[in-house]
């Protein structure tokens, strides 16, 4: 799985992620999208899930809103099937700073 980042605007985040699959089969693969403070420690308690269970048959995006502008988040993503669960992916981003 790939995955990246892209700052949309001074409070949103847009998330957008590719599964590379030998066997093409990605029925019931769900992924999560979550946030935290780029400064804060790993605990889950930090974590705030942005959106989870997303079915990877309908989409492979996510949109992170309501962020403070100008300031760092670490955004990671993992997907889940019945195989088990991908590689973490994780990206920090800036609110409020453009990517172009």
């Amino acid at each position: 799985m790939v995955g990246g980042v892209e700052v949309t605007s001074s409070a949103t985040i847009f998330v957008q992620w590719i599964i590379l699959s030998d066997s093409g089969d990605r029925e019931g693969t769900a992924c999560t999208v979550e946030y935290k403070l780029h400064k804060a420690d790993d605990s889950a308690e930090n974590w705030t899930i942005a959106e989870s269970d997303i079915s990877i048959t309908d989409r492979t995006r996510s949109l992170i809103t309501g962020l403070m502008p100008y300031t760092e988040y670490d955004v990671r993503l993992q997907c889940d099937n019945e195989v088990g669960s991908s590689n973490v992916v994780e990206e920090t981003a800036k609110t409020g700073v453009s990517c172009e």
